[in-house]
């Protein structure tokens, strides 16, 4: 026992209880210093605030941990250490456990959707904030969605966009804007500028030195290119005529001599990769294009798989009816004399490229995701995450394959001051991922939250994009007249696709009930087509008299 002598007082402690008084007092000492380091420390505040959650650099291939985004307007404000500042917001995101990547881009992509609620919101539900569509489908229609999804009347992706195509003499799409001659290049290229295209796309029948004149007017007015190559170039030639990017390994055989024998040299390649580097154009070489011929062959050796791959495949049931009902029909044309020698041929080339485009980006050459969407069985948004699978499979790291997504197009468009990481200024263009796709890139699809533009998407707003899709598509068939004739119709209008059907009654590929060429005819106005509208009411007069 100790006793303390005081005047006038005596006080008698036992030694535990001396010990408990000291433990209460730095409690208390504890809980005031606590207290006025909160009180002095700063105060952040957003319109959305993402808290604690693991960056990925994309530029550096890394994880930077326990951030948080403070994102204003459209931008990102600032990204600071978790628990650095008091957070305060109406939107505050709990990001714990989970990692938060640039919005990805498809950088080939053709829309041609039947209307806009059953096509873009699903580039949204995928993580993909941007497209580069090129061409086929009406500018003036894109340019009417992109106003929509600027004042948030429709969800979809920031749309950079051709416009046309451009081709030479024989154009293949009635859409295209025909450039055969050197003289038609400034004043066209003018016209396109002035209906505010941003990108130019060149299509392969072309003539070179118009090819190259189109490429160098281009250049001069800063809008950006890509394309296909004319026969009798290489990747090298258009590399040094400047074309921005090349899509589809196009040409490739031309340019590597052995490509037929799945062979290059170290110097051919390397040739390759330093003109491509130098003159700084990208390839978009759209794996999964090939990919399907692939799936074509699986499903011939086994009606199965076949089935397993596309009749029964579930990622279909968020693709609209004339999407599948026109792949349908490719794929059994495609299927009539297919060879076991095809899909082995088809196999090695997929492989073969793969190992080229590995082998170029590790040499300098920047490559861009893009799918060409909708060619058959490329679904919109899915498959620009098995893009990526692809180069992976190819033989690139998961932080390269993702870069194609993100740091690259921004860099192609040269908005890299804005777009394609998270940083500070930035577009607040984000997905948020239940798992790190560093690990593994297939980690791309397992989306938690996507912000478009600064505004966020939760799960549960994902989900409803979902279901009011699969709502909007229960109302349409693959075997409804409409919905089996629309894509013929969007490329050749109805008077050329009347002459294909001069007799039009039920059988065994579609059905025709008389609201189906209405339901048309209300696509194509909206569609801004209505000439075209009136077309598909006036058949529809001549099919159903007794409801003029």
């Amino acid at each position: 026992m100790i006793t303390l002598y005081k005047p006038f007082q005596i006080f008698t402690f036992e030694k535990n209880t001396i010990m408990k008084y000291h433990s209460i007092r730095n409690l208390l000492l504890l809980l005031i210093i606590t207290s006025l380091f909160f009180s002095c420390k700063k105060t952040e505040t957003g319109d959305l605030i993402i808290s604690n959650i693991e960056v990925v650099d994309v530029e550096k291939g890394i994880t930077v941990q326990g951030q948080d985004i403070i994102i204003n307007g459209d931008k990102i404000k600032s990204i600071i250490p978790h628990g650095t500042t008091k957070l305060q917001s109406e939107q505050i995101v709990d990001g714990t456990g989970k990692y938060i990547i640039p919005g990805l881009w498809d950088m080939h992509a053709h829309i041609r959707a039947y209307s806009h609620q059953d096509n873009l919101p699903m580039f949204i539900y995928y993580g993909i904030t941007g497209i580069r569509d090129l061409g086929i489908t009406n500018h003036e229609l894109i340019k009417h969605w992109k106003g929509q999804i600027k004042n948030k009347e429709i969800v979809g992706p920031t749309i950079i966009s051709s416009g046309v195509i451009i081709e030479g003499a024989s154009a293949r799409f009635p859409s295209s804007v025909v450039i055969n001659e050197m003289e038609d290049v400034i004043p066209t290229i003018d016209s396109l500028i002035a209906k505010k295209i941003q990108v130019v796309k060149l299509f392969q029948n072309i003539p070179s030195d118009v090819f190259k004149e189109i490429i160098r007017y281009a250049k001069e007015k800063s809008i950006v290119t890509s394309g296909h190559i004319p026969p009798d170039m290489n990747q090298i030639d258009a590399a040094e005529a400047g074309l921005g990017s090349i899509e589809h390994l196009f040409n490739i055989g031309n340019t590597l001599p052995n490509y037929e024998n799945y062979n290059f040299t170290e110097e051919q390649i390397q040739t390759l990769a330093a003109s491509l580097v130098k003159n700084e154009t990208f390839e978009c070489p759209t794996m999964v294009n090939l990919e399907y011929f692939v799936k074509l062959g699986e499903a011939a050796k086994d009606s199965l798989v076949g089935a397993q791959l596309f009749e029964d495949n579930p990622k279909l049931k968020l693709t609209p009816a004339y999407f599948r009902a026109w792949w349908a029909a490719i794929k059994s044309r495609n299927m009539e004399n297919f060879t076991e020698d095809d899909y082995t041929n088809f196999k090695q080339r997929s492989a073969f490229n793969g190992k080229i485009i590995s082998k170029l980006h590790d040499l300098g050459v920047k490559i861009l995701a893009g799918t060409d969407v909708p060619n058959p069985y490329i679904l919109t948004g899915i498959s620009l995450h098995e893009e990526l699978e692809q180069f992976v499979k190819g033989g690139m790291s998961p932080s390269d394959a993702l870069k194609t997504a993100t740091l690259y197009p921004a860099q192609y468009f040269k908005h890299d001051t804005t777009l394609g990481q998270v940083a500070n200024n930035f577009i607040a263009d984000l997905v948020i991922l239940d798992a790190n796709p560093l690990e593994n890139i297939s980690n791309t699809q397992r989306i938690h939250a996507v912000v478009y533009n600064g505004q966020l998407h939760s799960k549960e707003a994902l989900n409803t994009i979902k279901s009011n899709q699969i709502i909007e598509l229960a109302n349409y068939k693959t075997t409804d007249f409409d919905q089996y004739i629309y894509m013929d119709v969007r490329r050749n209008g109805i008077d050329a696709v009347r002459k294909k059907y001069p007799i039009v009654e039920n059988n065994e590929k579609y059905t025709i009930e008389k609201h189906h060429l209405i339901r048309l005819s209300e696509a194509l106005k909206d569609g801004l087509q209505p000439e075209e509208a009136v077309k598909a009411l006036e058949w529809n007069k001549v099919l159903f008299p007794e409801d003029s």
